[in-house]
Protein backbone atom coordinates (compact mmCIF):
# COMPACT_ATOMS: atom_id res chain seq x y z
CA UNK A 1 0.00 0.00 0.00
CA UNK A 2 2.80 2.64 0.76
CA UNK A 3 4.23 1.52 -3.15
CA UNK A 4 0.84 2.27 -4.41
CA UNK A 5 0.67 5.33 -2.07
CA UNK A 6 3.45 7.03 -3.42
CA UNK A 7 2.77 6.01 -6.81
CA UNK A 8 -0.20 7.58 -7.31
CA UNK A 9 1.27 11.15 -5.29
CA UNK A 10 4.02 11.38 -7.43
CA UNK A 11 1.84 10.93 -10.80
CA UNK A 12 0.09 13.82 -9.53
CA UNK A 13 2.80 15.82 -8.96
CA UNK A 14 4.07 15.07 -11.96
CA UNK A 15 1.17 15.66 -13.88
CA UNK A 16 0.34 19.49 -11.73
CA UNK A 17 4.48 20.28 -12.83
CA UNK A 18 3.91 18.98 -16.78
CA UNK A 19 0.38 21.59 -17.22
CA UNK A 20 1.67 24.15 -14.60
CA UNK A 21 -2.01 23.29 -12.70
CA UNK A 22 -1.78 23.98 -9.12
CA UNK A 23 -4.65 23.48 -7.89
CA UNK A 24 -7.20 20.39 -8.22
CA UNK A 25 -11.17 20.07 -7.81
CA UNK A 26 -13.17 17.38 -7.14
CA UNK A 27 -16.24 16.73 -5.60
CA UNK A 28 -16.82 14.56 -2.12
CA UNK A 29 -19.60 12.49 -1.97
CA UNK A 30 -18.69 10.62 1.35
CA UNK A 31 -17.60 8.12 -0.42
CA UNK A 32 -14.27 5.95 -0.14
CA UNK A 33 -13.54 6.85 -3.99
CA UNK A 34 -13.87 10.42 -3.65
CA UNK A 35 -12.32 10.51 0.31
CA UNK A 36 -8.95 9.10 -1.14
CA UNK A 37 -8.50 10.81 -3.74
CA UNK A 38 -8.96 14.26 -1.82
CA UNK A 39 -6.13 12.75 0.58
CA UNK A 40 -4.03 12.12 -2.27
CA UNK A 41 -4.84 15.54 -3.66
CA UNK A 42 -3.83 17.18 -0.68
CA UNK A 43 -0.71 15.74 -0.44
CA UNK A 44 0.04 16.22 -4.24
CA UNK A 45 -1.48 19.64 -4.49
CA UNK A 46 -1.19 20.73 -1.14
CA UNK A 47 -4.48 21.08 0.94
CA UNK A 48 -4.38 24.34 0.50
CA UNK A 49 -5.22 24.34 -3.66
CA UNK A 50 -7.93 21.74 -3.60
CA UNK A 51 -11.73 22.22 -3.59
CA UNK A 52 -13.59 19.65 -2.35
CA UNK A 53 -17.66 20.10 -3.45
CA UNK A 54 -20.64 18.41 -1.66
CA UNK A 55 -23.03 18.52 -4.83
CA UNK A 56 -26.24 16.91 -2.39
CA UNK A 57 -29.81 15.80 -3.87
CA UNK A 58 -33.01 13.68 -3.11
CA UNK A 59 -31.51 10.90 -2.36
CA UNK A 60 -27.62 11.93 -0.68
CA UNK A 61 -28.17 10.90 2.54
CA UNK A 62 -27.47 12.86 5.83
CA UNK A 63 -24.46 10.58 6.50
CA UNK A 64 -22.81 11.32 3.38
CA UNK A 65 -22.60 15.14 4.01
CA UNK A 66 -21.41 14.71 7.20
CA UNK A 67 -18.71 12.69 6.23
CA UNK A 68 -17.57 14.56 3.28
CA UNK A 69 -17.58 17.69 5.41
CA UNK A 70 -15.37 15.62 8.23
CA UNK A 71 -13.06 14.11 5.50
CA UNK A 72 -12.55 18.00 4.53
CA UNK A 73 -11.80 19.18 7.43
CA UNK A 74 -9.37 16.60 8.38
CA UNK A 75 -7.34 17.33 5.42
CA UNK A 76 -7.74 21.09 5.86
CA UNK A 77 -9.16 21.40 2.44
CA UNK A 78 -11.32 24.08 0.86
CA UNK A 79 -14.86 22.90 0.99
CA UNK A 80 -18.39 24.33 -0.51
CA UNK A 81 -21.83 22.57 -0.70
CA UNK A 82 -23.60 22.59 -4.18
CA UNK A 83 -27.02 21.18 -4.25
CA UNK A 84 -27.98 20.08 -7.23
CA UNK A 85 -31.55 19.82 -6.51
CA UNK A 86 -33.13 23.14 -8.02
CA UNK A 87 -31.28 22.51 -11.47
CA UNK A 88 -32.27 19.00 -11.41
CA UNK A 89 -36.19 20.15 -10.49
CA UNK A 90 -35.61 22.72 -13.57
CA UNK A 91 -34.01 20.37 -15.90
CA UNK A 92 -36.87 17.50 -15.15
CA UNK A 93 -39.57 19.72 -15.91
CA UNK A 94 -38.12 20.97 -19.48
CA UNK A 95 -37.49 17.48 -20.74
CA UNK A 96 -41.12 16.37 -19.58
CA UNK A 97 -42.51 18.81 -23.07
CA UNK A 98 -41.18 16.24 -25.08
CA UNK A 99 -40.80 13.13 -22.95
CA UNK A 100 -44.49 12.02 -22.71
CA UNK A 101 -44.19 9.72 -19.71
CA UNK A 102 -41.39 11.94 -18.33
CA UNK A 103 -37.38 10.98 -18.04
CA UNK A 104 -36.81 7.51 -17.89
CA UNK A 105 -35.18 6.31 -13.65
CA UNK A 106 -31.87 6.06 -15.95
CA UNK A 107 -32.21 9.12 -17.26
CA UNK A 108 -32.87 10.99 -14.21
CA UNK A 109 -29.78 9.01 -12.22
CA UNK A 110 -27.26 10.34 -15.03
CA UNK A 111 -29.13 14.05 -15.29
CA UNK A 112 -27.87 14.48 -11.51
CA UNK A 113 -24.71 12.62 -12.27
CA UNK A 114 -23.70 15.27 -15.50
CA UNK A 115 -24.61 18.25 -13.28
CA UNK A 116 -22.10 17.53 -10.75
CA UNK A 117 -19.99 17.31 -13.85
CA UNK A 118 -21.19 20.80 -14.75
CA UNK A 119 -20.38 22.32 -11.65
CA UNK A 120 -16.98 20.56 -10.88
CA UNK A 121 -15.85 22.09 -14.21
CA UNK A 122 -16.90 25.62 -13.51
CA UNK A 123 -15.53 25.48 -10.49
CA UNK A 124 -12.40 24.14 -12.06
CA UNK A 125 -12.52 26.82 -14.91
CA UNK A 126 -13.05 29.85 -12.29
CA UNK A 127 -9.62 28.45 -9.96
CA UNK A 128 -7.41 27.20 -13.22
CA UNK A 129 -7.91 23.73 -10.66
CA UNK A 130 -7.72 20.50 -12.86
CA UNK A 131 -10.59 18.59 -12.35
CA UNK A 132 -10.24 14.93 -10.95
CA UNK A 133 -12.13 11.65 -11.96
CA UNK A 134 -12.28 9.76 -8.80
CA UNK A 135 -13.16 6.21 -10.52
CA UNK A 136 -12.19 3.23 -10.02
CA UNK A 137 -10.85 0.33 -12.33
CA UNK A 138 -14.13 -1.91 -11.05
CA UNK A 139 -16.27 1.11 -12.15
CA UNK A 140 -14.48 2.03 -15.44
CA UNK A 141 -14.39 -1.37 -16.82
CA UNK A 142 -18.54 -2.69 -15.97
CA UNK A 143 -19.43 1.04 -17.30
CA UNK A 144 -20.56 1.88 -13.85
CA UNK A 145 -20.00 5.21 -14.11
CA UNK A 146 -21.54 8.54 -16.10
CA UNK A 147 -20.05 9.78 -19.10
CA UNK A 148 -19.88 13.37 -19.08
CA UNK A 149 -20.57 13.39 -15.33
CA UNK A 150 -18.86 11.67 -12.87
CA UNK A 151 -15.84 10.74 -15.47
CA UNK A 152 -15.24 14.52 -15.97
CA UNK A 153 -11.67 15.94 -15.39
CA UNK A 154 -8.08 16.17 -16.14
CA UNK A 155 -6.91 12.87 -14.75
CA UNK A 156 -8.47 9.90 -12.50
CA UNK A 157 -5.66 8.60 -9.80
CA UNK A 158 -7.71 5.79 -9.40
CA UNK A 159 -8.46 4.11 -12.27
CA UNK A 160 -5.75 1.21 -12.20
CA UNK A 161 -7.43 0.33 -9.33
CA UNK A 162 -9.72 -2.05 -8.48
CA UNK A 163 -12.74 -1.10 -5.91
CA UNK A 164 -11.18 -3.69 -3.44
CA UNK A 165 -7.92 -1.98 -3.45
CA UNK A 166 -9.25 1.28 -3.13
CA UNK A 167 -11.04 0.22 0.16
CA UNK A 168 -7.54 -1.39 1.35
CA UNK A 169 -5.72 2.04 0.88
CA UNK A 170 -7.94 4.29 2.84
CA UNK A 171 -7.98 1.77 5.31
CA UNK A 172 -3.91 2.16 4.96
CA UNK A 173 -4.22 5.69 5.08
CA UNK A 174 -5.88 5.03 8.40
CA UNK A 175 -3.78 2.97 10.17
CA UNK A 176 -2.27 5.92 12.48
CA UNK A 177 -5.14 8.12 12.97
CA UNK A 178 -8.91 8.46 11.32
CA UNK A 179 -8.32 10.43 8.44
CA UNK A 180 -11.28 9.28 5.88
CA UNK A 181 -14.29 8.85 8.27
CA UNK A 182 -14.51 5.16 9.45
CA UNK A 183 -18.37 5.07 7.71
CA UNK A 184 -16.81 5.71 4.86
CA UNK A 185 -15.17 2.77 4.61
CA UNK A 186 -17.30 0.23 6.42
CA UNK A 187 -20.65 1.22 4.89
CA UNK A 188 -22.34 -0.48 1.51
CA UNK A 189 -20.85 1.72 -1.53
CA UNK A 190 -23.67 3.73 -3.29
CA UNK A 191 -24.03 5.90 -5.64
CA UNK A 192 -27.10 7.44 -3.89
CA UNK A 193 -28.84 8.36 -7.49
CA UNK A 194 -32.26 6.81 -6.79
CA UNK A 195 -33.68 4.81 -3.52
CA UNK A 196 -31.96 2.41 -1.50
CA UNK A 197 -29.21 1.64 -4.51
CA UNK A 198 -25.95 0.17 -3.96
CA UNK A 199 -23.76 -1.06 -6.14
CA UNK A 200 -24.04 -4.53 -5.30
CA UNK A 201 -27.62 -4.67 -6.63
CA UNK A 202 -26.42 -3.80 -10.45
CA UNK A 203 -23.11 -5.63 -10.21
CA UNK A 204 -21.86 -8.00 -7.95
CA UNK A 205 -20.22 -8.04 -4.47
CA UNK A 206 -16.57 -6.10 -5.70
CA UNK A 207 -14.63 -9.30 -3.93
CA UNK A 208 -16.03 -11.15 -6.86
CA UNK A 209 -16.31 -8.59 -9.60
CA UNK A 210 -12.78 -7.46 -9.58
CA UNK A 211 -11.64 -11.15 -10.18
CA UNK A 212 -14.01 -12.06 -12.97
CA UNK A 213 -12.54 -8.36 -14.46
CA UNK A 214 -8.94 -9.72 -13.68
CA UNK A 215 -9.59 -13.12 -15.49
CA UNK A 216 -11.59 -11.92 -18.01
CA UNK A 217 -9.80 -8.91 -19.46
CA UNK A 218 -6.31 -9.41 -18.20
CA UNK A 219 -5.70 -12.10 -18.18
CA UNK A 220 -7.72 -13.62 -20.92
CA UNK A 221 -8.67 -16.99 -18.94
CA UNK A 222 -11.99 -19.15 -20.19
CA UNK A 223 -15.36 -18.83 -18.62
CA UNK A 224 -14.80 -22.03 -16.18
CA UNK A 225 -11.50 -20.29 -14.64
CA UNK A 226 -13.55 -17.41 -14.28
CA UNK A 227 -15.98 -18.59 -12.47
CA UNK A 228 -14.02 -20.98 -10.15
CA UNK A 229 -11.98 -18.24 -9.11
CA UNK A 230 -14.84 -16.01 -8.44
CA UNK A 231 -17.08 -18.09 -6.92
CA UNK A 232 -20.03 -17.44 -9.60
CA UNK A 233 -22.35 -18.82 -11.59
CA UNK A 234 -21.59 -18.79 -15.50
CA UNK A 235 -24.77 -16.55 -15.51
CA UNK A 236 -23.59 -13.65 -13.43
CA UNK A 237 -20.19 -14.14 -15.10
CA UNK A 238 -21.71 -14.16 -18.61
CA UNK A 239 -23.85 -10.67 -17.03
CA UNK A 240 -20.59 -9.22 -16.19
CA UNK A 241 -18.40 -9.64 -19.24
CA UNK A 242 -21.70 -8.20 -21.12
CA UNK A 243 -21.03 -5.37 -19.24
CA UNK A 244 -17.30 -4.89 -19.76
CA UNK A 245 -17.74 -5.40 -23.61
CA UNK A 246 -20.21 -3.12 -24.53
CA UNK A 247 -18.78 -0.18 -21.54
CA UNK A 248 -15.68 -0.01 -23.97
CA UNK A 249 -17.17 3.18 -26.08
CA UNK A 250 -16.94 4.54 -22.20
CA UNK A 251 -13.32 3.80 -21.11
CA UNK A 252 -12.11 5.17 -24.40
CA UNK A 253 -13.25 9.14 -23.62
CA UNK A 254 -12.40 8.90 -19.72
CA UNK A 255 -9.21 11.15 -18.39
CA UNK A 256 -5.55 9.53 -18.74
CA UNK A 257 -4.74 7.75 -15.28
CA UNK A 258 -1.93 7.41 -13.56
CA UNK A 259 0.74 4.03 -14.35
CA UNK A 260 1.45 1.87 -11.29
CA UNK A 261 3.00 -1.07 -10.32
CA UNK A 262 1.77 -3.04 -8.18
Amino acid sequence: MDKIYDQLVKGLKKFSARTGIKRAVLGLSGGVDSAVSAVLAAEAFGAGNVYGLAMPARYTSALSNDAAARLAGNLGINFTAQPIGPAFNLLRAQLKKDFAAGPAPITEQNLQARLRGVIIMAFANQLKAAALATGNRSEIYTGYCTLYGDTVGAIAPLANLYKTEVFALARHINRRKEIIPAVTITRAPTAELAPNQKDSDELLPYGQLDIIIEEYVFKKSPLTQICRKAKVSKAHAQRIIKKIDGSAFKRGQLPPAIEIKK
